[in-house]
């Protein structure tokens, strides 16, 4: 992809899609306001992309501070590129359209930028009243065993596309696939996947997503890029060298590093300090052997397994 190096420029992956090279994250941000004052913040620091889901709980805190932003005159709707995410439960081709048009109503806007399947194992349907709150919603047995629906991605696919049809989504993508998955869209879906977003760090680089991504033409957006900040990557001496040499902290070091690979990041924080200095990483650019040396911190760790899946025919790892 082609990538500005500017807070306000374009990471470019085709001519129909451009998002910023850093958005906010929003994910398990459930403390009341904590979201819509953390997207205020961050709208004033710069940042014009959010990135949401419907099982995040907290689209209707997003939704508010868009508003309040839109009525004071200090970003337009086209200034701001929003995303959300079609939850397991929701696979069913008669559930899709209701619950994108809740997400769209919680957010209080006409349209979406960005909207992915935010995984590709379909899961019961079972109302959000009835999961426990404050988690993840996921359906369970009285084991707590996972409970799935046999509904393919394809079918739900088809959904967004005649969604996408009628102009309610502007960009069509997924999240957590494989590549063989995303080959399965490209060669029997009627519109591409134009995005993909996956768990992108240090530790979990995603060298061969990413390079299917950039054969194709798919705008890469990487989840968790700071590795949760956990002090055994953040303690690494090849890291903190760079960051003092730099001037910078390690956490700026690993954000530049993904956006310099062409990732869009969506590093989440709801404290204003920490908004800014995720923010902040344009002000320098690593080496070429700043870059081959952070390549090596690779050890495939993953964050997000989706556990209680594994054995899901749609399983993607």
């Amino acid at each position: 992809p082609q990538l500005y190096l500017h807070p306000q420029a374009m990471a470019v992956a085709s001519a129909a899609v451009a998002v910023p090279s850093i958005g906010l994250g929003t994910y398990v941000s459930r403390t009341l306001r904590s979201v819509e004052n953390a997207v205020l913040t961050a709208v004033s620091l710069g940042y014009r992309f959010i990135d949401c889901a419907w099982g995040y709980d907290n689209e209707g805190e997003v939704g508010a501070a868009l508003q309040q932003l839109f009525a004071a005159g200090i970003i337009s709707r086209t200034d701001v590129v929003v995303c959300s995410k079609l939850h397991s439960c929701h696979h069913a081709a008669s559930l899709v359209e209701p619950f994108f048009r809740e997400s769209l109503d919680r957010l209080q806007l006409s349209y979406l930028d960005f909207y992915l399947i935010h995984w590709p194992m379909g899961e019961a349907f079972v109302p959000r009243a009835d999961m426990p709150a404050n988690q993840f919603p996921t359906p369970r047995d009285a084991e707590g065993r996972v409970r799935w629906s046999d509904v393919h991605f394809l079918e739900t696919w088809r959904e967004l596309e005649r969604l996408k049809d009628a102009g309610l989504i502007r960009h069509l993508g997924v999240s957590n696939f494989s590549i063989s998955q995303l080959e399965q869209l490209r060669l029997e879906g009627r519109h591409p996947v134009e995005i993909v977003q996956a768990e992108c760090h240090l530790r979990l680089q995603q060298a061969e997503l990413r390079a299917y991504c950039r054969e194709h033409g798919i705008v890469f957006i990487g989840y968790c890029p700071i590795f949760r900040a956990r002090p055994d990557l953040y303690s690494e001496p090849l890291l903190l060298s760079i960051a003092e040499r730099h001037g910078v902290t390690p956490i700026q070091v690993a954000l530049r590093y993904l956006i310099q690979l062409g990732v869009c990041v969506i590093p989440k924080s709801t404290n204003t300090e920490r908004l800014a200095a995720n923010y902040n990483v344009f002000h320098f650019t690593l080496t070429v052997e700043d870059m081959q040396q952070l390549a090596s911190l690779e050890d495939g760790t993953r964050l997000c397994p989706s556990r209680g899946n594994e054995l899901h025919p749609l399983y993607p790892f």
